[in-house]
């Protein structure tokens, strides 16, 4: 195997820690007994006094805020000056290797980030592997090569992906391509988030089709730093513009830079688009999927930073809602109003069409940080919230459609499924009440199902 081309084995899943996931792990158990004391009426500095009694570990991250009146998270875990990678981990099947930074150490990261994307191109043979990482890294190396993590290369790039149009990649992922260029979304692949699949979609698969990587937003299923690693250190990056890191929003760009990524662009909503070959992006809006949609957290800047992108190119224009919906700083209906105003009507729209809502202390980011961000009278009737809507949905994409008068509609997001399948939970069904919502309002909107990794021409022609 030294002289052929190597990858990523199908099986083999990367994934990245950071300092505050760690310290997710250990409060979680606490806020799920403090959440339901609140709502059962108890003083916070009595709630506060039982649940350290009874997770001591976790006891020094929390206050009962002044008087007792309040059960916080302590600002400097609300704020972190520091959210520092502490490990990342390579698995398999059959094996496990954890690669951990004492503080400090993470300097290496941009060498860890270096080896994974070369092992991950499917370009490369070992001895070229070896020859042009640091010498402190071929041990390593060598390991992952003898532990099966890696593995010969199937043929690249595959052709269904070079074509111009859209592609449906896993999850949330999106390949966007052009005559000449091409442009990634919220990639993920060997992702530790992923079911197993039977015919997995690899990094190889896109490898010399993408020239640019933009993230949606915070959320590990669509900024996964264990996936953009895979890239060369050039590729471009637009991400949101995060003014504070917190605990439900780290800053992106600073964590790509420490990986060694050299071109990290943050633009503002509505700022000129920029040009990746002959693709533009506007960089536009993101409203919805925070704490809460109708109330503000209990601190302003407690915010999950986000983008949506509109992608012009051969003359057709597409609008990637992802996770996006209302929240109390503006509601996705306005943005469209202004997209329309702006760029004309959009030939096609695609979001997630699942209905997020507070429904548990860990909702949304399986961590309790949401819950965290209420502020106590929000936290006191927490379970009057479950209506409180922090999605479009499929009535949310209907309206947003109508007023952009879009063409067609894509359905996209709805968690990993075999290649060649429409994802099993519930997609369908999701489907079919948007398409009855958008007969309700009259739009011109044609749904176009289609299934993981389809293609979808220009034209609005789908095909596998």
């Amino acid at each position: 195997m030294d002289k052929e081309r190597i990858g990523l084995h199908p099986e083999t899943s990367v994934s990245v820690k950071t300092w505050m996931d760690t310290l997710c792990k250990q409060w979680s158990p606490m806020v799920l007994q403090a959440a339901q004391a609140i709502v059962d009426g108890k003083p916070f500095a009595q709630v506060l006094s039982e649940v350290t009694g009874k997770h001591a570990e976790a006891t020094s991250f929390f206050t009962a805020g002044p008087d007792g009146q309040d059960f916080r998270l302590r600002d400097e875990l609300m704020f972190p000056a520091e959210n520092r990678v502490v490990e990342v981990q390579i698995a398999n099947t059959a094996t496990r290797r954890v690669i951990r930074f004492d503080p400090g150490e993470d300097t290496l990261l941009p060498a860890i980030a270096g080896l994974l994307w070369r092992c991950a191109c499917g370009r490369m043979s070992a001895d070229e592997i070896r020859q042009s990482i640091d010498e402190e890294l071929v041990e390593l190396f060598d390991s992952l090569l003898e532990d099966g993590f890696l593995q010969a290369a199937r043929e690249i790039p595959n052709p269904r992906f070079s074509k111009p149009g859209l592609h449906r990649l896993q999850h949330a992922s999106l390949l966007h391509r052009s005559q000449s260029s091409g442009v990634l979304i919220d990639p993920q692949f060997h992702s530790s988030m992923a079911p197993s699949a039977r015919h997995p979609l690899l990094r190889s698969d896109v490898e010399g089709l993408v020239d640019a990587i933009v993230i949606s937003h915070w959320h590990e299923d669509h900024f996964n730093l264990a996936t953009l690693m895979m890239f060369p250190p050039e590729t471009t990056l637009i991400v949101p513009r995060v003014p504070r890191a917190s605990m439900i929003c780290d800053h992106m760009a600073n964590r790509l830079r420490s990986c060694g990524f050299t071109d990290v662009r943050e633009l503002e909503w509505f700022s000129e688009p920029v040009r990746v070959g002959d693709i533009e992006i506007a960089v536009l809006p993101f409203y919805g999927e925070q704490p809460l949609r109708d109330g503000p957290p209990r601190h302003p800047e407690l915010r999950n930073w986000g983008n949506t992108y509109l992608f012009r190119s051969m003359g057709t224009t597409s609008w990637v809602l992802v996770d996006s919906g209302n929240d109390v700083r503006g509601t996705m209906a306005g943005v469209a109003d202004e997209v329309l105003e702006r760029f004309g009507p959009v030939d096609f729209v695609l979001s997630n069409l699942r209905e997020f809502a507070p429904f548990a202390p860990e909702y949304i980011t399986a961590t309790g940080t949401y819950w965290l961000s209420l502020p106590p009278e929000q936290m006191r009737r927490f379970r009057s919230l479950k209506n409180q809507l922090l999605t479009l949905g499929p009535t949310g994409v209907a309206e947003v459609c109508q007023r952009v008068r879009a063409r067609h509609f894509l359905p996209y997001a709805h968690w990993w499924h075999e290649p060649g399948t429409i994802p099993g939970d519930g997609e369908e069904t999701m489907v079919r009440t948007l398409q009855h919502s958008l007969a309700n309002l009259g739009a011109p909107t044609t749904v176009l199902p289609w299934r993981v990794a389809d293609h979808l021409s220009t034209n609005g022609v789908c095909s596998g």
